[in-house]
């Protein structure tokens, strides 16, 4: 981005982080469906340009798809891409 972000806490149910996933190396969110797994960051407004270059820059590895956080927003978070 081309500016700094300012985010506020919140947490992801039902999904898991995992450390090397994506070509061994890269992090990435998966989804489980238990409750118990959670993970926990920041959620950041941001523009569609935003998204776009988010989008270029996770390339086809990631997609990006839409979730309801803890708090009952709606945000994008990106995944593994299996297709």
């Amino acid at each position: 981005m081309d500016r700094e972000l300012t985010g506020k806490k919140d947490t992801l149910i039902g999904y898991r982080l995992y450390e090397d996933k994506v070509l061994g190396r890269y992090p990435t969110v998966m989804y489980t469906g238990y409750p118990k797994d959670k993970v926990k960051g920041k959620v950041y407004r941001t523009s569609f340009r935003d998204l776009f270059l988010c989008d270029e820059y996770e390339g086809t590895h990631y997609k990006r798809i839409q979730v309801t956080l803890n708090s009952g927003l709606e945000c994008w978070v990106y995944v593994e891409n299996l297709d």
